[in-house]
């Protein structure tokens, strides 16, 4: 009788760590599909980033004189309100272009935070795996 318990004892450890093996592959799945979903968010980040950089260097390398009267094109109250909205727009696309960046930094952090929880979950499964062949 005490053999068949032994048994049945090794029987349900053994199906309880493949059980948690089970659970520690889901885990896995999920965290590479988030990283796979992270560097999608990055690429489509980066292509307005770039087309962001495009605007701001034509911004950047406008040349604002003193007298902003154009003929034709922006005389009086509009010259004025040019001069005066021109600058604060190049402030808010640098300011913008910076969290931008700040963004993207964070994506690359979240990407490596989940590629070390995806190693400390392959490490638990390889341990499982020790302990399953130890069962006898």
């Amino acid at each position: 009788m005490g053999n068949f318990l032994d048994e049945w004892e090794k029987a349900r450890k053994r199906k309880e760590i493949k059980r948690e093996i089970s659970i520690l592959k889901n885990r896995i799945r999920f965290a590479e599909e988030m990283i796979v979903d992270y560097k999608n968010y990055y690429k489509t980040i980066d292509a307005k980033k770039q087309i962001w950089n495009r605007q701001c260097e034509i911004y950047n390398n406008v040349e604002l004189t003193p007298d902003i009267n154009i003929k034709d094109r922006f005389e009086g109250i509009v010259a004025d309100r040019f001069a005066i909205d021109l600058p604060q727009a190049i402030q808010k696309i640098n300011r913008a272009e910076g969290q931008m960046a700040e963004v993207s930094a964070g994506i690359w952090d979240q990407i490596r935070k989940l590629e070390e929880y995806i190693e400390k979950l392959n490490q638990e499964i390889e341990r499982l795996m020790m302990e399953l062949e130890a069962i006898v």
